[in-house]
């Protein structure tokens, strides 16, 4: 199991892609971003 924990310090929609590359089973991010700017296209 891959748990990570990451301040990315805003701005997570430009960054995801490098911490999502790690394929955690748990993410932890505080300080993410603006809950209206984050679109996964889910």
């Amino acid at each position: 199991m891959k748990i990570i924990t990451w301040n990315c310090n805003m701005a997570f929609r430009k960054k995801a892609d490098f911490i999502l590359a790690e394929q955690p089973d748990i993410l932890i991010v505080p300080e993410c971003e603006n809950k209206e700017r984050l679109d996964f296209g889910l």
